[in-house]
């Protein structure tokens, strides 16, 4: 069996992809998907023929209300079967925005707002601080957005916790009323449309998806994507072997879609949909390796892989790598999760720093965790000079730790106790050096802010 069994110099739009998987493969399964996560061992398998009707739907759903092409829809979802059905079905029909639910909510925010999305695909309500009490903390302020088509989780419970949830989130999320914009239940909608296109097909050169960057902060970072991109990356990708794919990225980053379900599919594969990868799900699901061929290395797919970081400090005769405090703070029985990072020293130009998740069964103490560690870590320009307890360590869209945003605040933070800054901005370059732009208070300051900068390593623009 060849590695690609679709000619991929036919089709001219990721719709038209889709149907030829179809027309080969029309009976086969290419989606696996189960949740909630524990659910595995009864997951609903999807053949090529039913997902292309249920994306046909939803383009369908989608052209009905108005999305026509170079709007855009913004899909906020956990790795469930609609997430396919609704990023596909847009990109059909308009342009497709994947959001991280995992980002901060401000984050996902500004990146509806900055694309303009006139659609958000996302999840009903399923309890306290959920993902919908989030979205509706901004609903409010986004004008451009029209329509809210919910996911319904809570259908793909068990019937008895299912009625007991239900019962206790009765009327949330149907009572917020927002002039000009409607909230509706995505499954119940789609069931409306018939399985087959009425909607104009895109061009190849026309915008399918943007993808956003893992970690975004102040203004978000989009790249825009045409079909004729996609599919040209996708089915250029080797994909050996036979066995079915369950990427460890989310479809929110350009590798997961490109990469790990366009380039699967083109291989005569079966994508696994699903959450909280573990190594008893990959053994039942018969998965020999999460890894994904790598995507092309130019400038564009770069903007959608994330910033490299430098976590080195270097010392007189020899560089250190800060993430080794990780590994002994990690053995702080109060510690959940932690991540060091370097921080701006006159001194020493950088020193580490570590922010720290505690366990939810106790409070703990930066000083407790700094004695811990001065007892462990052997070489002592490794020990941190600062320890930061927070909640919740802010992720990527990867579901990584965000080190790229936690560095560029400590950076911004300690610059703008310095008198005469009023403000700065931390600029992570592509060969992983900072550079900072600083506002100056007043005029004439530049000489006295510059000499108490002296020993950052980093270069340093002024502006007054």
């Amino acid at each position: 069996m060849s590695d690609t069994f679709y000619d991929h110099n036919s089709p001219e739009n990721l719709y038209s992809l889709l149907a030829g998987f179809t027309a080969t493969q029309e009976n086969r399964t290419g989606l696996i998907s189960f949740f909630p996560p524990d659910q595995y061992r009864n997951p609903r398998n999807w053949t090529f023929s039913e997902i292309n009707h249920q994306v046909t739907r939803t383009a369908n759903m989608f052209f009905s209300l108005g999305v026509k092409k170079g709007d855009v829809v913004a899909v906020v979802l956990p790795e469930i079967a609609e997430s396919y059905f609704a990023i596909w079905g847009a990109a059909s029909v308009g342009v497709a925005l994947p959001i991280h639910p995992g980002l901060e909510t401000y984050q996902i925010a500004d990146l509806i707002a900055s694309a303009g999305a006139k659609i958000l695909v996302t999840t009903g309500p399923m309890g306290q601080n959920d993902l919908w009490d989030r979205i509706a903390q901004f609903r409010p302020h986004l004008p451009e957005l029209k329509t809210i088509l919910q996911v319904d989780l809570t259908a793909k419970l068990g019937f008895f916790q299912r009625t007991s949830l239900r019962a206790s989130l009765r009327g949330k999320g149907k009572a917020e009323k927002i002039a000009g914009q409607e909230i509706g239940d995505f499954n119940l909608t789609l069931a409306k449309f018939a399985d087959s296109p009425s909607f104009p097909l895109p061009d190849p050169d026309d915008t399918a998806i943007w993808f956003h960057s893992p970690e975004t902060w102040h203004e978000p970072t989009l790249t825009s994507f045409s079909h004729r991109e996609v599919m040209d990356t996708a089915l250029s990708l080797k994909n050996p072997g036979q066995s079915p794919v369950w990427p460890a990225f989310h479809l929110s980053h350009s590798q997961g879609f490109i990469a790990g379900k366009v380039s699967a599919w083109a291989a005569n594969k079966t994508v696994i949909c699903g959450e909280e990868h573990s190594p008893e799900k990959l053994q039942f699901f018969k998965v020999d390796s999460q890894v994904t061929p790598a995507l092309p290395d130019n400038p564009k797919w770069k903007n959608t892989q994330g910033i490299p970081l430098h976590r080195l400090l270097e010392t007189e005769d020899k560089l250190l790598d800060i993430t080794l405090v990780e590994k002994f703070a990690e053995q702080h029985p109060m510690v959940k999760d932690v991540v060091a990072i370097p921080s701006p020293d006159r001194k020493k130009g950088w020193a580490p720093v570590i922010f720290v998740s505690p366990q939810t069964n106790g409070p703990v103490l930066p000083r407790d965790i700094y004695d811990f560690l001065v007892q462990k870590i052997p070489a002592k320009e490794l020990v941190p000079a600062g320890i930061r307890i927070i909640d919740k360590l802010p992720r990527s869209s990867t579901g990584d730790i965000a080190v790229y945003l936690l560095c560029r605040n400590e950076i911004e933070n300690t610059l703008k106790q310095i008198p005469g800054v009023a403000n700065c901005k931390a600029i992570c370059e592509e060969d992983g050096e900072w550079r900072v732009n600083i506002w100056l208070s007043s005029a004439g300051q530049k000489p006295a802010v510059a000499e108490q900068m002296k020993g950052f390593l980093f270069e340093i623009d002024f502006f007054e």
